[in-house]
């Protein structure tokens, strides 16, 4: 798969008054971000940020998304979280309202990140050991979910609403 990526450093992207910023093609760049998203997550750069639609930071080795929130000031639509070191997602990522395609592909959950049912309207794209923990955990909600495996035996069934009486549980 040929992943697109703007080659200027992310400080030099955030500081170019000629880029409208609606694009972050931040892919690889493990040795920029350090494992977190605190570089682009930050109140300095609300502003420069005001315009992202698409984010993508596949294969940064992210392990942390705190501070993720503060992009909940953007339009952002697209956010590419996939082959990473993420176990969880934040609270905060709940507050992304607009997000509508998210992937978590090739990272390292070990329970269902329930901060994704605030989120409506959402497509996630989800490995299987993510698909797993939704299951186990049986917490689905205002999710359309789809996945890149080819395994023909695998139909989803309709997502389950979660009633304000039902319980969340997570797969231990």
């Amino acid at each position: 798969m040929f992943i697109k990526k703007d080659l200027r450093k992310i400080d030099e992207i955030l500081n170019d008054p000629a880029d409208s910023r609606e694009r972050m093609l931040l892919p690889k760049r493990a040795s920029e971000l350090r494992g977190s998203v605190k570089v682009l997550c930050k109140e300095s750069n609300t502003k420069k940020l005001a315009n992202l639609k698409v984010l993508n930071l596949y294969e940064n080795d992210l392990s942390s998304l705190k501070g993720i929130g503060l992009l909940a000031n953007c339009p952002l639509e697209d956010l590419n979280l996939g082959s990473n070191k993420l176990s969880s997602l934040p609270v905060e990522f709940g507050t992304l309202s607009t997000l509508r395609n998210l992937w978590l592909e090739d990272n390292l959950f070990d329970s269902f990140p329930v901060s994704l049912c605030s989120i409506t309207g959402l497509e996630v794209r989800p490995s299987a050991c993510l698909f797993a923990c939704l299951f186990a955990c049986c917490v689905v909600s205002h999710l359309l979910l789809r996945s890149r495996l080819t395994m023909s035996c695998l139909h989803l069934p309709p997502p389950i609403p979660i009633h304000a009486n039902m319980h969340t549980h997570t797969h231990t």
